[in-house]
């Protein structure tokens, strides 16, 4: 008997709080990760980031998997949008 009114209030009070959340808009605004601002902020660390990805896509290519490396360098070109990681970028597009 006292387990099952100590279960009853655990659920009442998990359904309250619960009842209390809001739901999130799956695609609704998403708000920039600190690694996002970071990177905006430091043109050397995006930089970088593009030069990886830029590697990475020239990688695919050579794996012939091309729709993969497209995506990658447009990242990059994004990232960085002048540079030499830009350059080469562009050339994989």
């Amino acid at each position: 008997m006292r387990f099952a009114v100590v279960v009853a209030g655990l659920v009442a009070a998990t359904r309250l709080a619960v009842a209390d959340v809001a739901p999130v808009d799956p695609y609704g605004p998403t708000a920039p990760t600190a690694n996002d601002q970071t990177a905006q902020a430091d043109p050397t660390l995006a930089e970088q980031i593009a030069s990886s990805l830029v590697t990475r896509a020239q990688e695919l290519v050579e794996a012939k998997l091309l729709l993969e490396a497209k995506q990658l360098a447009i990242e990059a070109i994004v990232r960085a949008p002048k540079g030499p990681s830009a350059e080469r970028a562009h050339q994989i597009v």
